[in-house]
């Protein structure tokens, strides 16, 4: 039932029920009065006039009535009271009718809305635009050693417990303002993207606000084997077809700082539908045996230009993070990760077209 017809409706159905009422009140009260009932209707037929006047000083209301003319007067001041009564009522009614006709029908448990057929509008949303490098060296090589990283400063938003835990497993990190150290300047300026032990590989993404990207780091050996820790001790694995990711997300601060969150994830072993958890619930996805390090997760509030770097500790050469920085030996290469933000922008919505169906636009 359209919303527009609670309040007519409503109003209807008031002023039938206030007519009745009216009528059974009038008989009642010139019954118990002691007076002769007669319709309105009769007293106009029989030319009584019925229009009501302004009363005798000596008057004094109801029920003391003047014994003459008192059946018109009495149904007057009952009529006079009742329709005031009505006038409120339909008030009443159309100040909350929107919400009549649910009153009015039991089964309808909700209002009734009308759709507009035209899209709703999509606000702009917030993205970052971030490039990431992944820079090859040799193992050992000074350029990614203890003078580039006494030149980096600290994460400080890093929690003390979850910095001993990354350091115990070997991760190190730290951040570089928008104008990098010489240190960091002269790693990218000595690469030669031809010389796998000297290079640098860039790649740029766009990342919704609030939502997460994955950044493949490496693909240990089948065969290799990693040591977990848990609270209640240590597992052994040993990975098949694995993959070492890193996953990225990052939120939009204000004007010119974003958040950046990263945590360590494992996938290994075959794909297989696999029951994977969201928000709301849970759905089923065809993918590897998954293993999220949660406790390994580092978060920081960055500037435009600014950067966090990611490598391996010197002195955990089979640590847990020795399977991200440096997955083959054989090569002799380690692997560092630098992410930069570039840029926050906001996307506008693009109205989609489609052609006709003949084919033309």
């Amino acid at each position: 039932m359209p919303v527009a017809c609670s309040s007519a409706l409503l109003y209807g159905i008031a002023c039938r029920i206030a007519a009745t009422s009216l009528a059974i009140a009038e008989r009642s009260l010139t019954e118990l009065s002691g007076l002769e009932y007669k319709p309105m209707r009769s007293l106009l037929a029989e030319g009584t006039d019925c229009r009501i006047h302004s009363e005798p000083a000596s008057w004094k209301p109801w029920p003391q009535l003047r014994k003459r003319d008192s059946d018109i007067q009495l149904r007057m001041f009952i009529a006079h009271r009742v329709w005031i009564f009505l006038a409120i009522a339909g008030c009443l009614f159309l100040a909350i009718g929107n919400g009549g006709c649910q009153l009015m029908i039991p089964d309808s448990t909700e209002m009734t809305v009308s759709k507009s057929p035209l899209k709703p509008i999509v606000e702009p949303r917030d993205v970052i635009d971030i490039e990431v490098f992944f820079v090859d060296r040799h193992i050992g090589d000074p350029l990614i050693g203890d003078s580039l990283w006494s030149s980096l400063f600290p994460i400080s938003s890093l929690e003390n417990e979850n910095r001993q835990r990354l350091t115990e497993d070997g991760f190190r990190c730290a951040m570089s303002p928008s104008r990098p150290p010489r240190s960091l300047q002269s790693l990218f300026a000595l690469s030669n993207d031809q010389d796998p032990t000297r290079r640098v590989i860039p790649r740029r993404y766009t990342v919704p606000s609030g939502q997460e990207t994955l950044l493949m780091i490496s693909s240990p050996p089948n065969g290799t084997p990693v040591t977990l820790k848990h609270d209640s001790g240590t597992k052994q694995l040993e990975l098949n077809d694995s993959h070492c990711l890193l996953r990225l997300s990052a939120k939009y601060v204000e004007e010119g700082w974003v958040n950046i969150s990263l945590f360590p994830e494992i996938r290994h072993g075959a794909n297989a539908l696999r029951a994977i958890a969201t928000n709301e619930d849970w759905q089923f996805r065809e993918q590897q045996q998954s293993i999220p390090l949660y406790q390994h997760r580092l978060s920081a509030d960055l500037n435009v230009g600014e950067v966090i770097i990611l490598g391996l500790e010197p002195n955990a050469p089979d640590s847990l993070a020795s399977r991200f920085f440096r997955a083959d030996l054989s090569q002799g290469i380690e692997r560092l990760i630098l992410i930069r933000v570039l840029d926050t922008r906001q996307v506008k919505p693009v109205r989609e077209t489609t052609g006709r169906s003949d084919g033309l636009l």
